[in-house]
């Protein structure tokens, strides 16, 4: 079962991508590992059935602010990596450019996760 800290290292790994440290292909998958671990969290702590694969996901109506966050950016991660990390793409300008609202999300992810963290 993914922990927080997983997850907050998981961010670190994508985080190197955009700073060149390993290939941009890369991306993809570490993207989908880490959508995929704060889904297990979120999903285990609403009491829900956490999706097999990396997906958009709505956090039940009972869920609490914190989840309901982390959720969302989830799905918004979920959403721009559809668009910026294809394989094909890692030197284009769309992918330069569109990992300043990745990174955004990115941060604000781990900012969410550190809080669900020191309520734990």
């Amino acid at each position: 079962m993914p922990t927080i800290d997983h997850c907050l290292y998981q961010i670190r790994r994508v985080l190197e991508v955009a700073d060149g440290h390993e290939a941009a292909y890369v991306a993809r998958s570490r993207i989908g590992r880490l959508i995929n671990s704060c889904l297990h969290i979120t999903a285990k702590a609403a009491g829900v059935r956490a999706p097999d694969f990396p997906c958009r996901f709505q956090a039940p109506p009972y869920s609490s602010q914190q989840l309901v966050d982390l959720t969302t950016l989830c799905n918004q991660i979920y959403d721009l990596s559809r668009t910026l990390a294809q394989p094909s793409e890692p030197l284009e300008a769309r992918w330069t450019a569109g990992w300043q609202d990745l990174r955004a999300s990115l941060m604000a992810m781990e900012h969410a996760l550190l809080e669900l963290k020191a309520t734990s």
